[in-house]
């Protein structure tokens, strides 16, 4: 009969952590890549979680132009989370003079007349509230 005792049990704990720390893990580490045929050239990239949901807002340029539909207007800002951002992408905030935000996203319709019908039959089920604006060098214009 074999006695283990807590001398053997540390030992093995300890092998078993260092090899832990041995294995390779590709979260994080930088990977090089270099382009075929040119060895100067070097392009390299940095290895992320993916995340759960690609909704993430991101800040409009102050000199933008063009048609945006305006989700939502808060007095604070909204979380990543917020319930309305799971049912649209690539959107967009800006805060405006009045200190509210404004939550957008990008249409490009070859008329207004298709975007009202995007408005009405798509956006506005999930956004109650949604309206056109018109973005001409970062000045907005409701489109009634």
């Amino acid at each position: 009969m074999k006695v283990i005792t807590c001398k053997s049990i540390r030992m093995i704990a300890i092998i078993w952590i260092g090899l832990l720390c041995l294995a390779p893990s590709s979260y994080g580490q930088e990977d090089i890549l270099t382009v075929k045929g040119k060895k100067s050239q070097v392009l390299s990239y940095k290895k992320e979680a993916v995340p759960q949901r690609f909704g993430h807002h991101k800040k409009l340029s102050a000199s933008f132009s063009g048609h945006m539909i305006e989700l939502i207007q808060s007095e604070v800002p909204l979380s990543r989370s917020y319930p309305l951002f799971n049912h649209f992408g690539n959107i967009y905030y800006s805060k405006m003079r009045n200190g509210e935000y404004s939550y957008t996203v990008e249409v490009k319709f070859a008329t207004r007349k298709e975007m009202r019908k995007f408005l009405n039959n798509v956006v506005k089920p999930n956004a109650p509230d949604a309206r056109l604006i018109f973005y001409r060098t970062g000045k907005r214009k409701v489109l009634k």
